[in-house]
């Protein structure tokens, strides 16, 4: 054992294991503080939190040895780095298969644009909880190390509240690289592990679920701040935003009307629906992609004369889906030059004939809008059994197998006469 761990190793004394409750008690206070305080005060706060961390944690080792940055046992320890690659690899495969991956854009260079930030920043997490938590929990468990490592672990996973996902998690990882840690004193795979994990949550679960991987008050105001932005955008003058521009279509059970900006929140959770998106791109769309389309329907009744509705269940008043037709200038062959009809609901929805009801509404709008001779097109995906099962009902018929973004694809079409 090196001169650099008697801190962990040696038994400390009254005075050093004073000093290291205070120090733990004022660095995790702030910590939490951080993770809870609105953005307005968070900054300074998180200056001063940095400060006092990398003041105490270089005074107890006043090297990059002694905080486990070093050679030795970094080869034995490399497992550790190729476990995390398989389990990312893995992760991202069911991911793949459950249509919920989102892929970075731009390959490898854009992963590295993206996620160098997370990268330095595991380092970080992994300095925190080996050398500032857990050598100081050592200390004040003395013969206690299992003990020590689980406090270690559970402060680490509350300090990732409120969020579910992170915080079950970050009590095994936490576990698991504080037993590596104590075996092997070495931290650079632990790093390294954490980065890939982290960006392989990011990547492979959708935002609205991981919420972009935010912990605390930034966890709990995920949607908040865009829902304020809305709330401010609803008190100007109507230009035409409000989806007015739309008529309104009542059949048995649903409301046909124009987009609200109040529609983004359950828009935005639909379209982030893996099962909704499985033939629609085969990935979930993010907040801000949701938010240009919100943006975009109205300007098809504006300058078009038809577009999409969303789709209302009177009973709840709630928003279940989007359907109606579009001209999205698609790069296809061969080029749709007819409206195209689209649809889409979410899970909830599902099985209950929403689907036909709202269709053939749209559709009898559509036969007295465009006349007698307009026909109309789909674009679907060839494995998109219940979408084809309803177009061929109200009348699509099957004339081009095509691609479409790489992608299989059928056009269909109907004309009213």
């Amino acid at each position: 054992m090196s001169a650099a761990e008697p801190a962990i190793a040696e038994p400390a004394s009254n005075s050093v294991r004073r000093r290291d409750l205070l120090e733990l008690a004022i660095g995790y206070t702030l910590i939490l503080l951080v993770i809870w305080t609105p953005r307005l005060w968070q900054r300074a706060l998180y200056a001063a939190t940095a400060l006092f961390l990398a003041t105490v944690t270089w005074r107890s080792f006043r090297s990059l040895h002694g905080i486990g940055v070093r050679r030795a046992n970094l080869l034995r320890s490399m497992w550790i780095a190729g476990a995390a690659v398989a389990i990312a690899a893995a992760t991202l495969l069911v991911s793949s298969r459950l249509h919920a991956l989102h892929p970075v854009e731009g390959g490898a260079l854009g992963l590295v644009r993206r996620y160098w930030g997370y990268a330095l920043w595991s380092f970080v997490q992994q300095v925190l909880l080996q050398d500032f938590l857990l050598r100081r929990l050592l200390n004040l468990m003395p013969g206690r190390q299992a003990a020590a490592v689980w406090a270690a672990a559970s402060m680490f996973a509350l300090a990732h509240l409120p969020s579910p996902v992170l915080t079950a998690l970050t009590v095994i990882w936490g576990y698991a690289a504080c037993r590596l840690f104590l075996k092997y004193r070495n931290i650079l795979p632990l790093s390294f592990a954490h980065a890939v994990l982290g960006i392989t949550l990011s990547i492979a679960i959708p935002s609205p679920v991981i919420r972009n991987m935010r912990v605390g008050l930034g966890y709990l105001t995920y949607h908040n701040h865009s829902q304020r932005l809305y709330r401010r955008l609803q008190t100007m003058p109507d230009r035409g935003l409000t989806g007015s521009g739309a008529p309104v279509i009542e059949t048995g059970r649903l409301i046909l009307r124009g987009h609200r900006l109040d529609d983004f929140a359950a828009s935005a959770a639909m379209w982030a629906e893996p099962a909704v998106t499985r033939y629609i791109g085969g990935r979930p769309f993010t907040a801000e992609e949701t938010w240009s389309r919100l943006l975009r329907y109205p300007g098809h009744w504006s300058l078009l004369g038809y577009g999409y509705w969303a789709v209302e269940e009177k009973s709840t008043s709630s928003l279940i889906g989007e359907l109606g037709f579009a001209d999205y200038r698609r790069e296809i062959d061969p080029p749709i030059d007819s409206p195209e009809m689209g649809w889409v609901f979410a899970t909830c929805a599902h099985g209950k004939g929403y689907g036909a009801e709202g269709v053939r509404a749209a559709l009898l709008w559509a036969d007295q809008h465009f006349g007698p001779e307009q026909q109309t097109v789909c674009l679907i995906h060839p494995d998109n059994a219940a979408s084809f099962k309803l177009a061929e009902k109200n009348g699509y018929l099957p004339y081009r197998h095509t691609t479409y973004k790489q992608q299989p694809a059928v056009l269909l079409a109907r004309t009213p006469a």
